[in-house]
């Protein structure tokens, strides 16, 4: 049986909109800035993950190519993510244990978030939530940090604002009370 290549075992590609929001997450503003918000794509890619579940916020993969036939897309290298496997890693599983709370038992849970990296199939349908929270996160940090940015000014406001909104909902009581719980089941 041949190894099976998990999610964070290969290139990961972004397309269509959210590449465009990759790169200007990234990229050097024209405000006299030494640098962007994330100093590389794969730091985005570790933030948006995270953002994306504490913002309840999914979004689907979009075409490479556009309507007009221009390919739009970003590629993290392998040697890329391997910088921030542990990073991926926990945000992964974190949201495989958190994910369908209401509708899945803690055993279906644990096996998506630990179990499932030898089932191709399985593990295909759990990389797929991951990815619609990346992509839904990395809307949700162009839409606060760069979209409503016209001066340094904005620029520093709206990232006060998003670290304290994002403060607010990290801190909301049911997700350390679920947090807690399965430590509490971890160590029984």
């Amino acid at each position: 049986m041949s190894e099976v290549k998990g999610l964070f075992q290969k290139n990961i590609i972004i397309t269509g909109k959210h590449s465009e929001y990759m790169k200007a997450l990234v990229a050097k503003p024209d405000l006299n800035l030494k640098q962007g918000i994330f100093n590389r794509q794969v730091d985005v890619l570790v933030m948006a993950s995270v953002v994306g579940k504490i913002f309840s916020r999914k979004a689907e993969l979009e075409p490479l190519k556009d309507s007009e036939g221009n390919e739009n897309k970003v590629t993290m290298f392998l040697d890329q993510i391997n910088s921030v496997r542990p990073e991926l890693e926990l945000n992964y599983r974190m949201i495989m244990l958190l994910e369908d709370r209401e509708t899945l038992d803690i055993e279906e849970r644990i096996n998506r978030a630990f179990r499932y990296d030898r089932d191709l199939e399985k593990q295909k349908e759990c990389e797929k939530i991951f990815m619609h929270y990346v992509l839904g996160g990395l809307e949700v940090l162009y839409e606060k940090l760069i979209e409503p940015s016209k001066t340094l000014d904005d620029y520093v406001d709206n990232i006060y604002l998003f670290v304290k909104d994002f403060q607010d909902r990290y801190y909301r009581d049911e997700i350390n009370q679920e947090i807690y719980s399965l430590c509490q089941l971890a160590t029984t």
